[in-house]
């Protein structure tokens, strides 16, 4: 049977490791899609000039 500190839920330090944790993955993950997006651009202004070209 669990006691009653263990029903409560999530502790505040439990809640801020995670918000720390998603902040820091977040960081990693922004610039590359910022990259992802500019280079499909630029794919798409090529494909679009080629076009135009022939």
């Amino acid at each position: 049977m669990p006691d009653a500190r263990e029903a409560r839920g999530f502790t505040l330090i439990e809640i801020l490791i995670v918000v720390v944790l998603l902040g820091i993955l977040a960081g990693f993950v922004a610039p590359l899609i910022g990259e992802s997006r500019r280079d499909a651009m630029r794919s798409a202004v090529r494909m679009q000039l080629a076009l135009v070209r022939e």
